[in-house]
């Protein structure tokens, strides 16, 4: 039995009237075999509708609850009386009614996340969003206030009943509501309707948010930069007050003066090999060791500037 006949319209099924009789309503349920949970089911429905119920207006209100709220909630609500509406329909919301659009509801929040999906799918996210409410609040009136709007004729074959109409309907809307949020979101990703909606250059909120989430890039890249060189400075500054230490950090650079000789840094960059590497690198024909030699002083008194008065 599938989620769609797992509460079927028994009258639907029979194509019987709505006051048909009981037994025969239920007899003629029994020839369909569906199965042992339908038959189990329609046990459970023939003694609401014959057992505590036994005179006529009370058979037909039932039938009338059971078209406007299905099979399941007539079943399994424990506090609902038979004259008071209300208790069926507090018993009713939430799982057929509230359930389907909490679910759509996280669909769209998930969907239109910003850190999962970026900003071109958060830009529906107040659309749809809204979009997903206004149904609620309708579906919800629909709900509650079934019972003047529909009307049953009791001399119909099959009578239809609001809880299967709402439940397809519903089924429907949410689908067709997820289906558009996707294609909205995919054209706006994609550009593909660039006169229909603006793409990330030419939306001043697209921009913004570029610009927005760039300079958080870089500040977190600046942060980190600097945490690194706080760490370093301090790992230095062990050094430095350790004797132990900063007699081995002597010992290293003592060694690599030793093997690389007075001036290892003008015989490397004399090597024609790295000056043209060096050259390929910045794209240029060949490399000017002196004139790199000059911006280098420059640059390195700029830094130093002023640090002699101390």
């Amino acid at each position: 039995m599938t989620f769609w006949d797992s509460e079927p319209n028994i009258f639907k099924l029979t194509g019987l009237r709505l006051y048909a009789s009981t037994d025969v309503l239920f007899n003629r349920a029994a020839a369909l075999g569906r199965g042992a949970a339908f038959d189990e089911q329609m046990s459970l429905l023939k003694a609401k509708f014959t057992i505590k119920h036994t005179t006529t207006s009370s058979q037909s209100r039932m039938r009338h609850l059971y078209l406007r709220f299905g099979p399941s909630t007539l079943l399994n609500c424990t506090f609902c009386t038979l004259d008071d509406d209300l208790s069926y329909t507090l018993h009713h919301l939430p799982t057929y009614v509230l359930l389907p659009h909490l679910l759509s509801l996280l669909t769209i929040g998930l969907a239109t996340s910003e850190s999962l999906c970026g900003f071109a799918a958060h830009r529906w996210r107040h659309l749809a969003t809204t979009t997903a409410l206004v149904l609620a609040t309708t579906d919800l009136w629909l709900t509650v206030f079934s019972s003047e709007i529909s009307a049953v004729d009791a001399h119909m074959p099959g009578p239809e009943g609001m809880f299967w109409i709402l439940r397809m309907t519903r089924s429907l809307v949410l689908c067709g509501l997820q289906a558009l949020l996707a294609g909205l979101i995919y054209v706006s990703s994609t550009n593909r309707l660039p006169f229909l909606i603006s793409s990330a250059e030419t939306d001043p909120k697209a921009v913004q948010q570029q610009r927005a989430n760039l300079l958080g890039q870089a500040q977190f890249s600046l942060q980190a930069a600097q945490g690194k060189l706080h760490a370093l400075n301090v790992a230095r500054n062990a050094v430095n007050r350790d004797a132990e230490l900063k007699g081995v950090d002597d010992a290293y650079w003592q060694r690599v003066k030793d093997v690389e000789g007075p001036n290892p840094v003008e015989r490397i960059w004399a090597d024609e090999d790295v000056q043209a590497a060096v050259a390929r690198s910045l794209g240029e024909g060949r490399f000017d060791m002196e004139k790199t030699g000059r911006e280098c002083e420059q640059f390195v008194a700029g830094m130093t500037r002023g640090l002699e008065d101390h």
